[in-house]
């Protein structure tokens, strides 16, 4: 269960480091850890705006599952995957993010250059 976000965090940026980068590259890299329903639920009852990992997806790909896109997406809240470096972030910290994706006509998605910095 992810824990109570202070009201001035609504609209926030979730970004979660699994350690998955360490994978990179590798078979094990498409085993990856996802977001359970649960979890879900619980980010957009949170009122965050974004959710982002540094695993290949936020659903199980092995598994097939697409409940966490389904509940993120359903209730506007934007998914960045595949994120590098996530580790290089400060737990507790307050960062400011920017997600600048490439214009690619007809697709839902796109690869993104991710930045992040200190407020």
């Amino acid at each position: 269960m992810v824990g109570r976000l202070p009201a001035e965090l609504r609209g926030a940026a979730v970004v979660f480091d699994t350690g998955w980068t360490a994978h990179w590259g590798s078979d094990r890299y498409l085993r990856h850890p996802f977001l359970s329903g649960e979890t879900c639920r619980e980010l957009v009852t949170l009122g965050v705006g974004l959710v982002g990992t540094d695993a290949l997806n936020v659903d199980d790909t092995a598994g097939g599952s697409g409940h966490a896109h389904w509940t993120l997406l359903g209730a506007d809240v934007l998914i960045v995957e595949n994120l590098a470096n996530p580790d290089q972030l400060v737990p507790g910290r307050r960062y400011r993010f920017a997600f600048a994706p490439l214009l690619l006509p007809g697709v839902d998605g796109s690869p993104v250059r991710a930045f992040a910095w200190q407020e």
